[in-house]
C-alpha cells in the first residue's frame, strides 16, 4: 500500500516573498519516518518550496498512483486548501483513500466529514493511529472502526473511536524524514531565521489549558469519563542526547545553522535545559537556535545559572507570550498563573546582560471588551518593555477551544469564513469596536512603535543576527502597512480585508 503525504498549495501570509512562508513542516515528516520504518511505501511531497500548482499536483499524484492521500492541517486558515488537496485526489480516482488529521480537522469532525472528500480523520497524535488505520485498510478493511482515535462515516452516521494513548517515550520515534524533502530549498530567506534555517522540536503538549488556544487540546490525554472525552495537558519530550543528535544531523547533512524550535513550550523543564545547553557546548557546533519560551520558566533558568548556558549554547532569538498586562483578560484567557511583573523582569535582564538575543513579545487584541483606549495603552506598554518586536495578533478562536464554544453560542462570529482565521485580521468585533477598528487602531499602535529610534537601533546592531532580523520586520510591517492602507481607501472591497495572496505559481 502507498501513501502519499501532501503539504499542498496554498495562500501566504503577508511577508516579504515566498521563502519566508514555508519551513520544513514537521508533522509530515514524523509520520513518514514512523510508516517507513514499518514498511509502508511513502513519499511527501510539499508544494510549496517545489511550487507546485494544482495542476502539476494532479500530474504528481497520477504519476504516483497512491492508495492513500494523507493532509494533515493545525490552521484553520488553511482547511479550505487541504480540502481541496482532498478533492482533487478523489477527482483523480474515486477508489483513493482519503485521510486528514491535525489540530483544525480532529476538532471539526462533523464538519470535515460532510466535505464528503475525507474518508478518515486522525484524531489527536498520529504515528501509532495512522500506521494502525494503514494496516487495517490494507488487511483488514472490514474492521477498521477497532483503530483507537479515528473517526469516519458510515451508513450516514459519524463514528468515534475509543481514544488513544498518548506516545510515552518520545525517543523511541525514528528521526524525522527529512531526507524526504528538498532540504536545500528550505530556509532561503535572507534575513528571516538567516542563514539556513529548519524547524524541529524536542517535545510535545503543554502544561497550561489557555481558552484561546487548541495545540494543548491535539497534544491532550485523552479519557472517557461518564461517557464524555475529558482532556487533560500533557507534557512530554525527547531526550537532550537525541535532540542534540537531531541537530547535529541537520548540520552535517543538509547544512542547517538555525534551529526552529516550534515547541509550545521549549523551556518548562530546568534540568532538561540545563543538559540540552551542555551538550549542544559540548559538541561544539556552530549553530542558533529560536524557540518559544514562558516568562517564568526563563527568570527561574535565570537565577539558577542555566539560562545563560542556554544563551552561550546559540540560542538568539526567543519568543514570549505576553498577551496583556491586565488580570482580568489574562484570567479570561486562563493564563491565571502569567505576572507581567515577571515578564518585565526577564526583558530587563535580556537587555542588560544578553544584548545579543533577539526579544519578540505577542500580545493579544480585540477582546471582548477592547476600546480604542486600551488597545493605545497595550501599545504603550510593549513600547516600555523595549523588545525588539512585538507581535499583536487579533484574538481568533479557533475550533476546539473554549473561546470558541463561547463565540458560536454568542453568536460573535456571525458568517465568517475560516479561511480568514489568520492571526493578522481581526474575525469579530469587540463590544466597543467593529472588526475593522480593531485591525486600524493595532496598525497605529504597530506603527507608533517601528519609530526612527527604533530602525536605527536594529540597523545598527552590532550583532548580525539581529540586524537581520530588523530589516525582515521594517519589510513585513511596511508591507503590511500599505496593505492596511489600501484596505482602507477601498472598503467596498470585501476581498481586501483579508491579507493572504496567492503565488503566481499557485494555479500552475
Amino acid at each position: 500500500m502507498k501513501v502519499m503525504f501532501i503539504h499542498g498549495p496554498r495562500a501566504f501570509w503577508p511577508f516579504i516573498h515566498e521563502q519566508d512562508n514555508y519551513l520544513v513542516p514537521q508533522n509530515l515528516i514524523c509520520l513518514a519516518a514512523y510508516l517507513r520504518r514499518a514498511g509502508i511505501e511513502t513519499k511527501i511531497l510539499d508544494c510549496l518550496p517545489l511550487h507546485i500548482g494544482y495542476k502539476s499536483l494532479a500530474k504528481e499524484i497520477i504519476d504516483y498512483r497512491p492508495d492513500i492521500v494523507a493532509v494533515g492541517e493545525n490552521h484553520s486558515m488553511y482547511a479550505s486548501e487541504a480540502l481541496r488537496v482532498l478533492k482533487l485526489a478523489k477527482g483523480i480516482d474515486k477508489d483513493i483513500i482519503t485521510i486528514t488529521g491535525g489540530t483544525h480537522f480532529a476538532n471539526t469532525v462533523e464538519w470535515t466529514l460532510s466535505s464528503n472528500v475525507v474518508d478518515y480523520i486522525v484524531i489527536g497524535e498520529g504515528e501509532e493511529t495512522l500506521l494502525e488505520l494503514v494496516s487495517y485498510l490494507r488487511d483488514k478493511p472490514g474492521d477498521v472502526e477497532k483503530v483507537k482515535g479515528i473517526a469516519f462515516r458510515r451508513d450516514s452516521g459519524i463514528i468515534m473511536t475509543e481514544p488513544r494513548p498518548l506516545i510515552e517515550n518520545l525517543d523511541s520515534l525514528p528521526l524525522p524524514a527529512y531526507d524526504m524533502l528538498p532540504m536545500h530549498l528550505y530556509g532561503k530567506s535572507d534575513y528571516l531565521f538567516s542563514p539556513g534555517g529548519t524547524t524541529i522540536h524536542h517535545s510535545r503538549g503543554c502544561t497550561g489549558k489557555c481558552s484561546f488556544c487548541a495545540f494543548w487540546v491535539n497534544n491532550a490525554e485523552r479519557r472517557i469519563e461518564n461517557g464524555k472525552i475529558k482532556l487533560i495537558p500533557r507534557f512530554r519530550t525527547k531526550s537532550p542526547e537525541y535532540t542534540v543528535e537531531e541537530i547535529e544531523y541537520l548540520y552535517r547533512v543538509h547544512n542547517k545553522r538555525m534551529m526552529i524550535f516550534v515547541d509550545d513550550s521549549f523551556n518548562l523543564l530546568p534540568e532538561w535545559n540545563e543538559r540540552f545547553a551542555g551538550l549542544l557546548l559540548k559538541k561544539n557546533l556552530p549553530v542558533w537556535w529560536f524557540a518559544f519560551m514562558r516568562a517564568d520558566c526563563l527568570l527561574r533558568d535565570e537565577k539558577n545559572g542555566i539560562l545563560e548556558k542556554m544563551v552561550r549554547s546559540g540560542l538568539v532569538h526567543i519568543c514570549i507570550g505576553i498577551e496583556r498586562v491586565e488580570k482580568d483578560v489574562l484570567d479570561s484567557f486562563n493564563k491565571k498563573f502569567y505576572k507581567p511583573s515577571v515578564t518585565e523582569e526577564v526583558i530587563s535582564i535580556f537587555r542588560r546582560k544578553y544584548p545579543q538575543v533577539f526579544l519578540q513579545g505577542t500580545f493579544i487584541v480585540g477582546h471582548r471588551k477592547e476600546s480604542r483606549e486600551s488597545l493605545k495603552k497595550l501599545g504603550e506598554y510593549a513600547k516600555g518593555l523595549g523588545l525588539d518586536f512585538p507581535a499583536f495578533h487579533p484574538l481568533t478562536p479557533v475550533p476546539g477551544t473554549v473561546m470558541y464554544d463561547e463565540a458560536i453560542t454568542n453568536g460573535w462570529l456571525k458568517e465568517i469564513s475560516f479561511d480568514e482565521f489568520d492571526w493578522s485580521t481581526p474575525v469579530m468585533d469587540s463590544e466597543y469596536l467593529t472588526r475593522e477598528e480593531i485591525l486600524d487602531i493595532t496598525a497605529e499602535i504597530t506603527s507608533e512603535y517601528l519609530q526612527l529610534d527604533w530602525i536605527v537601533k536594529g540597523l545598527t546592531s552590532k550583532y548580525r543576527y539581529k540586524r537581520n532580523m530588523y530589516i525582515w520586520w521594517l519589510l513585513v510591517a511596511s508591507k503590511v502597512g500599505l496593505r492596511n492602507l489600501y484596505m482602507r481607501l477601498n472598503p467596498l472591497d470585501p476581498k481586501n480585508y483579508h491579507l493572504l495572496y496567492k503565488p503566481k505559481w499557485y494555479d500552475r
